[in-house]
């Protein structure tokens, strides 16, 4: 197997080939103006444990403002230091960092920026596996989300499916973003299955989260802010929806087919729904977490 070591700053277009295995150690940037570009199949690992000169203090991928991603079917996966797929997650995950709104999260700080060029996120099929990182026990960090989306819109997100397994945190993590997505498909996070803050999330296709408490405190299949404004998820006719979790708290429901939840805190009774939705549905928050 040939192992090859993704720089710091990526600053050229770069392709990434199948028959390598790109690895991600401490804080990997791609800058503004570059285009990287994964051939299909391509297999991305992420170095779990402390790695200082990050920002995250862990190893992340980050897409920075203005980059360029474009692939076919793509995995990226916690490692060990020996290379080995971890069943862990503690690392920083992924980034994908958009232009058309400010935000900040976990020391990763953006703001809109209209002389920038556009970001573009573009592919078929995104698998990611235990990325993001649990509680810090020392709090000197907060925990660390699988996959992070902030200020991104629909212009500059084109990504047909998302797969998130055993994430160290919240699955999917949208801050300040409206983006599409035909397929979504979350397994046993550590927390939440689907975090938005003031955000909006389009489901086309399919929707599956199986988030079980299994003794797991605060997981919850939808957690959604509105610092900055509302925080939608939208659930398109035809769509394919099968969740089996705790719904979450203090959020609406609109929805012909979709039983209404309990929403109030400290709820913990399970939610489930598996059906073809015959109408669209709507969840969402307005006013607080």
């Amino acid at each position: 197997m040939n192992y090859i070591h993704l720089p710091p700053k990526i600053s050229r277009n770069m392709i990434l080939r199948r028959s390598n295995v790109y690895i991600v150690e401490g804080e990997v940037q791609v800058l503004e103006g570059v285009l990287l570009r994964a051939e299909d199949g391509v297999k991305i690992l992420v170095i779990n444990g402390k790695f200082k000169k990050s920002r995250l203090n862990r190893s992340a991928l980050i897409f920075n403002q203005g980059s360029s991603f474009k692939f076919v079917n793509l995995t990226i996966s916690a490692a060990d230091e020996n290379y080995k797929k971890a069943k862990i997650a503690d690392n920083g995950g992924v980034w994908f960092l958009g232009t058309k709104d400010n935000a900040c999260k976990d020391r990763i700080k953006i703001r809109r920026n209209v002389k920038s060029p556009n970001s573009l996120f573009t592919g078929k099929k995104l698998n990611l596996r235990f990325l993001g990182r649990g509680d810090d026990p020392t709090k000197n960090h907060d925990d660390i989300d699988g996959i992070s989306i902030l200020g991104v819109d629909k212009h500059e997100w084109s990504v047909d499916s998302i797969s998130s397994y055993y994430s160290g945190d919240d699955a999917l993590d949208l801050t300040n973003s409206h983006i599409s997505i035909k397929k979504l498909d979350i397994k046993s996070p550590s927390e939440d299955g689907i975090n938005l803050s003031s955000s909006r999330l389009e489901i086309h296709s399919k929707l599956i989260i199986s988030s079980l408490k299994n003794g797991v405190k605060d997981r919850d299949l939808f957690d959604f802010e509105a610092d900055n404004g509302a925080s939608y998820l939208e659930l398109y006719k035809g769509a394919s929806i099968n969740i089996e979790g705790v719904f979450g708290d203090q959020l609406h429901i609109y929805s012909q087919e979709m039983p209404k939840p309990i929403t109030r805190d400290k709820n913990e009774r399970t939610y489930r729904f598996n059906k073809k939705l015959k109408n669209s549905a709507l969840i969402f928050t307005i006013d607080r977490d």
